[in-house]
């Protein structure tokens, strides 16, 4: 079974770290479309479920605040909780 990956900022938004490797997750056993497209589609619902969520959103914060604070507004207009990052 493959491990799905992804960037967590992608190419369209942050072209400056697409070669990053700390850029780059393996989220979880399953096809290419299991988690990575759980990350890309950033439906809260769905993210909640994502076990490295918090690890991510760090990386988020740390790197791209508007993307991060887009996240945050995103879950707060689907009344989910949002979770704090892992530090």
């Amino acid at each position: 079974m493959a491990l799905s990956h992804s960037h967590l900022l992608s190419q369209g938004q942050r072209k400056d770290l697409v070669a990053r490797p700390d850029n780059v997750r393996l989220h979880c056993f399953g096809s290419h479309y299991a988690c990575h497209e759980v990350w890309e589609r950033a439906v809260p619902a769905e993210l909640v479920q994502m076990g490295d969520l918090r690890e991510n959103l760090a990386y988020v914060a740390a790197n791209d605040p508007h993307r991060y604070e887009w996240l945050r507004a995103k879950f707060a207009s689907c009344g989910i909780e949002f979770p704090s990052p892992s530090l």
